[in-house]
């Protein structure tokens, strides 16, 4: 065996407490390393070498104190325990450290399941307390001898052999969810001022047991491994309950251990929405929950009274939060009517244009357009861009990765394309869509197919071009419209709609579309047939190669079915060897096909160094 020496640590214990040497005596130490959990091993991994290492922890204890150390890249107190009598030696195991004194054999909850789940699962129990005496109870053995004569064990030596018959972690946890009524009432009298913390705690210690019997490699060869997955989701749902229900601290846990018991959004309401009718009152843990569920991309559809119910619910508890839980797709169901009286009632006291536009959408589903338009009306398009950036659910939604319009979406495509394309370009800005799936949402929205680029979408590259600074997207935009530009010229093609901005429209917008130089614009005077079928979509092209972004080099592919397209080919070729400095090739160029032009391109493009180019 070789060992390596890897780090040294020394601990000073606490001497205040005890009044002697013998009381802060060494007498056990113990170092117990964790696996990798069941999940993550698989069926044929039986030896010890196959196994990967989770965590590594180490026990040392004092006649009256144990400590349990986390030893990794930093060395972390996990837990201290106090001994109610003095030990003569203490044993850790993954679940349990059995304490031997002179009178009994006590028995504490460890940590190290905990510890370890936290570098796989942050949201696992972090409390690091050990149980309390009344907790002990239920899973310690004590061995009471009632002969109170016996002979002191320190005036005779002699040893004491304890035969542990291990209860099965499944019957252990069930006594410890379901406690007999005389312990209840016992435990809740000593802890009457924290029963809420007890209970949590409690619960807490259950399901650790069933989680260090998940994390056990032997897990998939157990004869309880289906009855420890159901305790596990069963204990997390009972920990997403307490957090739901009590107004605790540690309110936000409730999110991770419902989802962790894999209960649908439908069972927890109906777990604890029936609870609160009468008081109406729900806890911070409860909202926390439902917020961050309905906020997400679930599949999951709420009935019609479960949605309505959640309308409720938020307008007591966070009605500022109303007009983004009604935008969520489990939410579909609820009525626009009912949905609409709230809006209101929350607009009286907190107006947004994320719940103007709110209002408006039901106003669709109603099919009410005169209150659609009402409220549409009631701000500037700029604002409306902005606002749809603040509920990008108004405008799509998302189903197992696939971005999809809303009616919504489709209903400004239809009325109002040039808001719809200012409020992409917003989601855009704003991170709230990539600029790939905005692809996808426009060829979605236009029933194209995966090869097709609808005119709207063009409308949203140019809009794009306008409004964004990031270089990397600039350079794709750029590349993207010139392909479009030289597909629809060299098809002959015309955009199946108008386009929302003209040449002169973008060149006024950006730099990215530079004025169409004078030699370029007497070329395309002349006779040329081909210009005549795509004249946007040619002037738009000679614009973007007369400014000064696109990388040309990058462009010559994308051009090169313009090579032979008469003057507007003529006027392509030209502009490109210029960009790359081939002033006497681009002269050469003119004088074989357009002698005319070639002295407004020398008046405009031979100046400075680059007439000295030229005449060397």
């Amino acid at each position: 065996m070789l060992l390596c020496f890897s780090s040294s640590r020394r601990f000073t214990p606490d001497q205040s407490p005890f009044g002697f040497c013998e009381e802060t005596k060494l007498h056990s130490v113990q170092f117990l390393p964790v696996y990798q959990t069941g999940s993550f091993v698989t069926a044929n991994e039986e030896t010890e070498n196959e196994r990967e290492l989770l965590s590594l922890f180490c026990f040392f204890s004092l006649p009256h104190v144990g400590y349990l150390y986390s030893v990794g890249k930093l060395v972390e107190l996990i837990s201290t325990y106090q001994y109610s009598e003095k030990s003569e030696q203490a044993v850790l195991t993954p679940q349990f450290l059995h304490v031997i004194t002179s009178e009994s054999l006590q028995c504490f909850t460890v940590r190290c399941s905990a510890a370890a789940a936290r570098d796989e699962d942050p949201y696992v129990d972090t409390t690091v307390k050990a149980v309390e005496d009344p907790g002990v109870k239920v899973f310690s053995s004590r061995k009471a001898d009632s002969n109170k004569s016996r002979t002191n064990s320190e005036s005779e030596p002699g040893w004491n052999l304890y035969i542990i018959n291990t209860v099965s972690t499944i019957q252990l946890y069930r006594e410890m969810v379901l406690l007999p009524p005389a312990f209840v009432v016992d435990y809740s009298r000593t802890y009457e001022n924290v029963r809420t913390e007890s209970c949590i705690h409690l619960l807490s210690e259950a399901h650790l047991l069933v989680r260090a019997a998940i994390m056990d490699p032997s897990f998939f060869k157990s004869d309880e491994k289906e009855e420890l997955l159901r305790a596990f989701r069963e204990s997390c749902a009972f920990l997403g309950d307490c957090y739901s229900r009590f107004d605790t601290q540690d309110y936000h846990l409730a999110l991770p251990y419902y989802r962790m018991s894999g209960l649908s959004v439908t069972e927890v309401l109906e777990r604890l929405a029936s609870e609160s009718d009468e008081i109406h009152t729900y806890e911070r843990g409860f909202i926390f929950y439902l917020t961050h569920s309905l906020n997400e991309e679930l599949i999951e559809e709420l009935s019609k009274e479960l949605a309505d119910k959640v309308l409720q619910i938020f307008y007591l508890a966070d009605p500022v939060q109303l007009p983004h839980i009604i935008c969520s797709p489990c939410m579909k169901n609820v009525c626009p009517l009912t949905a609409v009286k709230y809006l209101r009632k929350v607009e009286d006291i907190m107006p947004s244009v994320v719940l103007t536009l709110t209002k408006a959408f039901m106003a669709l589903k109603m099919g009410d357009l005169m209150m659609y338009e009402c409220e549409m009306n009631s701000h500037k398009e700029t604002m409306l861009a902005c606002g749809f950036a603040g509920q990008p659910k108004l405008l799509r939604e998302c189903k197992e990765g696939i971005v999809i319009p809303t009616e919504f979406a489709v209903h400004l495509k239809a009325m109002q394309p040039g808001l719809l394309v200012a409020a992409t370009v917003a989601l855009h800005e704003n991170s709230k869509i990539e600029l790939e799936e905005a692809d996808m949402f426009f060829k979605m929205l236009c029933n194209n197919g995966a090869d097709t680029v609808p005119q709207l979408l063009v409308d949203f590259w140019e809009a794009l071009l306008v409004a964004c600074s990031q270089e990397g997207v600039l350079q794709k935009l750029l590349l993207r419209v010139t392909y479009q530009y030289v597909w629809r010229i060299s098809k002959k093609q015309l955009p199946e709609t108008k386009p929302l901005k003209t040449t002169e429209d973008l060149i006024n917008s950006c730099d990215h579309f530079g004025f169409i130089f004078p030699w370029v614009t007497f070329i395309m005077s002349m006779e040329s047939p081909l210009g005549k079928d795509c004249p946007e979509d040619i002037s738009k092209l000679q614009s973007v190669l007369c400014g000064q972004s696109i990388d040309i080099t990058a462009a010559l592919p994308i051009l090169e079915p313009l090579a032979d397209a008469g003057n507007v080919g003529l006027t392509v070729r030209v502009l490109c060897s210029t960009r790359l400095g081939k002033y006497e090739e681009s002269i050469d160029q003119l004088l074989r096909q357009c002698p005319a032009a070639a002295v407004l391109y020398a008046q405009h493009e031979l100046k400075g160094d680059s007439q000295v180019s030229y005449s060397g």
